[in-house]
């Protein structure tokens, strides 16, 4: 460093000799050249101060004739330099930023960017929106997203909750992957369930019931089919098919043996059906009991017309009559509850005199069994209903237990409870998505 002021030294007294001697020479021949015309009385003078690059003087100036000179030269400064350090970014290169007053600059010491380090997070796909990758920057917060995958929309499932006498019905509708869910179809109970009183006793449709003693059994605890294609050609438009019963002496729940196979039959020969339980259930809890295996018995299978409890047996008649009535409400309401349409079987005697006729009219529909009597008249073959013998029109009514079908494979020794039913229960049940049908389905 010694070595190297000394002969910056050496050098700037050369230059100062070297204008020594110009100024001389310079103020000779101004002398010389104006001795005769100007006695040049240097009157003012200014010091140009010297800067970073450029050297620095004092500027004399004759104030007669406007003659200048310079005399007393400095030697540049050079530059004063700042020194900033800029740090290298995820995109930006860093470097020393040297910066003199007068503005002269320049970088120094560059290092190259450092690059983004991301974190990726994985945004998931929604029924509504799109998934994807997020990565982020740790360090300056950059984000960009790739990996896109394309709403997939509701995946619906349809929940049909039932009206009860209390709530309203409707249809629930959740997607089964965010488990948003909405209602609609309300459906309120005195939509479906307008009581046991029909309007007029004007026929709708004809119908039948069975149990396994119709059908002929055959070894191997086995029964023949019957022939729906003749039951069906004889006017028939739905039947009744037995579920199961209750044993009197045992209490046992029982299937009936041939209600698969009835059920099966009958769809395929186009007849509509519902179904009954013969029950003796005295208690809730038995009743409940009941329910349950007839609940099982028919999952899986579509029925056009109620499933009906048979209230005749000889075991309930040790209930009074506010009991019973209880009763036949409570299975009708589970049955609500279920997705069913629940109603009663039962006759006269029993409506008038062991039951509650007026709730049970008004709560529920009623499958009414009372025999034809020269009081019947018929038109165009059709039994007429008794108002004066047996009240306000019900929903149905069983009018024989005598009934023959000819072709019908029945067993030899059997006959057949023949019904008319006054009110158009197909099309209740499909609307409301009743008894195994979903909502709206087409009758």
């Amino acid at each position: 460093m010694t070595t190297i002021l000394s002969k910056v030294n050496k050098h700037m007294k050369k230059i100062a000799s070297i204008i020594s001697i110009s100024f001389i020479i310079c103020a000779s021949l101004l002398l010389c050249s104006c001795s005769d015309e100007c006695e040049h009385e240097y009157l003012t003078s200014s010091v140009v101060a010297p800067t970073c690059g450029e050297e620095g003087y004092t500027l004399n100036t004759c104030t007669e004739c406007k003659t200048e000179f310079k005399t007393n030269y400095k030697l540049p400064t050079g530059h004063t330099l700042s020194e900033t350090v800029f740090e290298p970014t995820c995109e930006k290169e860093g470097y020393t930023h040297y910066a003199c007053a007068c503005g002269y600059s320049y970088k120094a010491n560059i290092l190259p960017p450092s690059g983004h380090s991301y974190v990726d997070t994985v945004v998931e796909v929604t029924c509504k929106a799109a998934g994807y990758t997020e990565h982020k920057c740790t360090v300056c917060g950059h984000t960009y997203r790739s990996d896109f995958v394309s709403s997939q929309g509701h995946i619906i499932m349809k929940e049909i909750i039932p009206p009860t006498i209390d709530t309203v019905g409707y249809t629930k509708y959740t997607c089964e992957i965010c488990k948003e869910s909405y209602a609609s179809d309300y459906v309120f109970y005195s939509d479906v369930h307008g009581g046991g009183i029909v309007a007029s006793a004007t026929v709708v449709s004809k119908g039948i019931d069975v149990s396994k003693w119709q059908n002929t059994p055959i070894p191997g605890d086995s029964y023949e089919s019957l022939n729906w294609q003749a039951i069906k050609a004889s006017g028939i438009d739905y039947a009744i098919l037995r579920a199961g019963n209750t044993g009197y002496e045992t209490g046992t729940i029982h299937k009936d043996p041939v209600f698969e196979l009835n059920y099966k039959d009958a769809k395929a020969a186009g007849i509509m059906v519902g179904a009954y339980y013969y029950s003796v259930a005295t208690t809730e809890e038995k009743l409940n009991e009941e329910i349950d295996a007839l609940l099982e018995w028919l999952d899986g299978k579509e029925f056009e017309y109620p499933i009906y409890l048979d209230i005749e047996d000889k075991k309930l008649l040790e209930l009074d009559r506010e009991t019973l009535t209880k009763l036949c409400i409570k299975y009708v309401t589970r049955m609500r509850n279920e997705g069913y349409l629940g109603a009663i079987y039962t006759n006269q005697d029993w409506l008038d005199n062991l039951m509650y006729r007026d709730v049970l009219e008004n709560y529920c529909d009623i499958w009414f069994a009372h025999y034809v009597s020269s009081n019947n008249e018929t038109v165009d073959g059709i039994y007429q209903w008794d108002e004066v013998t047996f009240g306000a029109p019900l929903s149905m009514w069983q009018y024989t237990d005598k009934g023959i079908i000819k072709g019908s494979n029945m067993h030899s020794t059997a006959t057949v409870d023949m019904s008319y039913c006054y009110k158009d229960y197909p099309t209740i049940v499909k609307t409301y998505g009743l008894n195994g049908f979903s909502v709206g389905t087409d009758s």
